[in-house]
């Protein structure tokens, strides 16, 4: 019982990292591999490719978490777009005007639209909005306090943590790379607050 209650929190810890293509083997830098008549062979990135619907629940998560901090008393935390944490069909309302939102998924699929991914990208954008927003209520309390990946706006109201777009785009990777980064950020907001703000 008590080794199946190690695997059960060991799951539950990356469950999050799992949705935006983390596994066990590249979290640890490791190449992943599988054995084939007694011979490793590497696994392609086709194999490792994560179900949409994993990184969907994992956006539902960050979504979630990210309210629950923004409503933490004496916080300092207010997000300009409004969170609707919904699972895996979370949504993310952009503020327009002061009474206004567009609301826009948290979640997409592999079928085909002629936009492509452009209203989940707005969305995604949105997002790292908010995380850049919790850190500065954070710095409100502490100026000394900084995340440990950058967020910065540029003149095209495009958001980019570490200098890289949080957009997702077919290869994947500067999308997990930058997903990567805004979970280290969240990580951080959340023991910062939980530390100092809960008390």
């Amino acid at each position: 019982d008590d080794q199946n209650k190690s695997n059960n929190n060991t799951n539950n810890g990356i469950t999050i990292m799992a949705g935006f293509g983390f596994t066990s083997n590249n979290l640890s830098q490791q190449t992943p591999s599988q054995k084939q008549n007694g011979t490793t062979n590497p696994i392609s990135p086709e194999n490792l490719r994560v179900p949409w619907v994993e990184i969907n629940s994992a956006l539902g998560l960050v979504a979630l978490l990210l309210r629950i901090v923004e409503n933490k008393p004496n916080s300092s935390i207010q997000f300009t777009n409004k969170l609707v944490p919904m699972g895996s069909t979370s949504r993310i309302g952009v503020k327009r005007t002061p009474d206004t939102y567009t609301f826009y998924n948290l979640y997409s699929d592999d079928s085909f639209n002629l936009f492509g991914k452009r209203s989940f990208n707005v969305a995604l954008n949105a997002l790292l909005k908010c995380v850049l927003e919790a850190s500065q209520g954070v710095q409100r309390i502490d100026r000394t306090m900084a995340l440990p990946h950058p967020i910065t706006a540029t003149s095209t109201g495009e958001f980019l943590i570490e200098s890289l777009s949080i957009n997702y785009s077919p290869d994947g990777e500067a999308f997990t790379k930058a997903c990567k980064y805004m979970l280290t950020d969240i990580k951080w907001i959340v023991a910062y607050t939980t530390k100092h703000v809960d008390r």
